[in-house]
């Protein structure tokens, strides 16, 4: 049958066409939107909560007369809300509990957490409820290769480590690798445990990390910023991103490479904004080898390969 509107589910072309179709949603409002296919994300901040929860529910309007317009349908059913809030205590839930946002005479549920495309957002601006279920994967995965450590080769294990294990600790880790050190020792805990199940008889730890060629979280961590650092000098990464890097050589953002591969520190003023990758990003890549940061790699695996290799040298 001729599809006379929509996109057919399961296409190949459809996720591209239905974005290119959806793109100026973000002009129909005021409000800030995070699109990824068919998930969208609206945020709206302000000194005062009341003024927040006022522009929502007005400009919330606009999308839905676009979403009209448009012939789509909002699914107000799994539309949640969250709201962050700096203060504590009692003053903080009576607030709170005031917020409301209606859409189209649809009271939306207010939630203390969500999962927004696999990972775990919370009203803390913590990853603890991310973290929280990412150790339940890994002790699942623990478990499988527990089992199966005596009856299988150590080759077939490591092909099982890299895909139950790895694929769930690289997922999101630019943003939860920021996580505060008791809950990232939680994670330790559990990938220690599993890299145990791989070693030779009487290898320690780190001798096990380096043979199979596995980065600690903290590692991994370094490696997974300082790859998106890289891609956004080689010009891989959308230009939204340059303002990230300032060489110090210059006063301004740029993807041209500067003479001594450096870039200048944001400097933060909250606790949290330590987390940002103009920080902590910058500041792990300014101090790795200027053999790395100083070199013109032609291809993106070049330099994951020296950087591991660098890594894995100071395990």
């Amino acid at each position: 049958m001729n599809v006379v509107i929509g996109v057919p589910q399961g296409s190949t072309l459809g996720p591209l066409l239905f974005i290119i179709y959806i793109n100026d949603i973000v002009r129909c409002s005021k409000l800030f939107a995070v699109l990824f296919a068919d998930d969208a994300a609206f945020a709206a901040s302000d000194k005062k909560l009341k003024k927040v929860n006022k522009i929502i529910n007005e400009e919330m309007k606009k999308v839905s007369s676009w979403l009209i317009a448009n012939k789509l349908t909002h699914n107000l059913k799994k539309t949640k809300f969250m709201v962050y809030y700096n203060k504590r205590g009692e003053e903080k839930d009576k607030v709170l509990k005031k917020f409301k946002i209606n859409i189209n005479n649809f009271c939306i549920e207010q939630v203390s957490e969500f999962k927004y495309l696999g990972v775990i957002f919370n009203n803390k601006l913590n990853w603890h409820s991310h973290i929280d279920q990412l150790c339940s994967k890994l002790s699942r995965a623990a478990g499988v290769i527990g089992q199966l450590k005596n009856n299988i080769p150590h080759s077939a294990l490591k092909m099982i480590y890299h895909s139950l294990v790895s694929s769930q600790l690289r997922y999101g880790i630019l943003a939860w690798g920021s996580a505060n050190s008791t809950a990232l020792n939680k994670v330790d805990a559990i990938h220690d445990r599993i890299i145990k199940y791989l070693r030779l008889n009487g290898e320690d730890l780190v001798s096990s990390y380096n043979r199979l060629g596995i980065l600690t979280i903290k590692n991994l961590y370094k490696f997974e910023l300082s790859k998106f650092i890289q891609t956004c000098r080689m010009g891989m990464n959308p230009k939204a991103f340059d303002e990230y890097l300032t060489p110090v050589s210059h006063f301004y953002a740029t993807r041209s490479s500067n003479n001594n591969g450096l870039y200048k520190v944001f400097k933060p003023r909250t606790e949290k904004g330590k987390s940002v990758i103009n920080f902590v990003g910058v500041t792990i890549w300014n101090n790795l080898p200027s053999v790395i940061t100083n070199f013109n790699f032609i291809t993106i695996k070049a330099f994951k390969t020296k950087l591991k290799e660098h890594l894995l040298s100071e395990q």
